[in-house]
């Protein structure tokens, strides 16, 4: 005995040549389905990110070789040159053992370069990444991003 297919078939031709569709047919999400699902991790795309986060960096006393930042300087105090790579935003701020920016993120993870600005050459305060809301240890760095 062969399966009744080309009978379901043309029952459901009939149905779709109607052109009618009943209410109850249609599909609605719930209102849990219609929430955002972002802290379920997974993709970065399908999170809702700020429209602005604060980043501060605050680098330790000294560099990676021991010595003070800024040598002979009145504050010893680096010179901080900050990077956001995922957007290209920079900051910058002279004498300073803290630096503030803003910037408009494009992931929920940003990535960091940090130098301290000098005349002859830069030195390295760190690289790496901190997630939105978090405080990291980058190198020699502590760097917090905050919703503005």
């Amino acid at each position: 005995m062969r399966p009744a297919l080309p009978v379901v078939l043309l029952v459901a031709c009939a149905f779709l040549a109607t052109g009618t569709v009943a209410q109850d047919d249609l599909y609605t999400p719930s209102k849990e389905q219609q929430q955002d699902t972002s802290d379920k991790g997974g993709d970065d795309t399908k999170t809702t990110l700020p429209s602005c986060v604060a980043v501060t960096v605050a680098p330790g006393p000294v560099r990676k070789d021991g010595n003070k930042w800024d040598l002979g300087k009145s504050t010893e105090a680096p010179d901080i040159r900050i990077v956001e790579l995922t957007t290209g935003a920079r900051g910058s701020c002279e004498q300073t053992w803290t630096c503030s920016m803003t910037l408009a993120p494009v992931n929920k993870v940003l990535q960091f370069t940090i130098t301290d600005n000098d005349l002859d050459s830069d030195d390295e305060i760190g690289e790496g990444s901190c997630a939105i809301g978090k405080t990291c240890q980058i190198e020699l760095a502590k760097v917090t991003v905050k919703k503005c």
